[in-house]
């Protein structure tokens, strides 16, 4: 499911701020998938950078719902946005749901023959809302994926 998510979420259009509103159009993502973050002892499974005021974090399972809204709970603390996705047929409790709303976690669907459905949207989080060091380790992880990956390109 998480290469799934990865590959729809590259070839999705985006609405983006333009001078007179929002226009939908290809905006260009990076994604990073299974990203250590020691500050919370966890491993976010796909981050989406837009850019560096803009930072998903989306935590896949699927099955078990209150594991994995602990788990998005944590990472709120340097995400912009958290979600959890799983499976559009999976139950998932109406106390998760409610727990997810409180807490500003967005619920993905992962529909295979369309993508992604949100069926509860994120809260944003301001710069000053997170926890500034751990998002300069996560955006530092983030430089050293890049550069490894350009490393790779380059190799013959």
């Amino acid at each position: 499911m998480q290469a799934d998510v990865d590959r729809w979420l590259h070839n999705y259009s985006f609405w983006k701020s333009t001078e007179g509103g929002y226009s939908r159009e290809k905006v260009a993502v990076k994604t990073y998938r299974e990203v250590h973050i020691p500050e919370i002892g966890r491993r976010s499974d796909l981050i989406v950078y837009f850019s560096k005021r803009k930072i998903f974090n989306i935590e896949l399972k699927l099955f078990n719902s209150g594991e994995v809204v602990r788990h998005a709970t944590d990472h709120q603390s340097w995400a912009n946005y958290s979600y959890v996705c799983m499976p559009h047929n999976v139950f998932i409790p109406e106390t998760d749901k409610n727990l997810m709303i409180k807490r500003g976690i967005g619920l993905l669907l992962w529909v295979p023959e369309i993508g992604l459905v949100e069926a509860i949207y994120g809260r944003h989080k301001s710069i000053g809302q997170l926890n500034k060091q751990i998002r300069e380790n996560v955006l530092k992880s983030l430089r050293r994926e890049d550069r490894k990956k350009s490393q790779q390109l380059i190799q013959f």
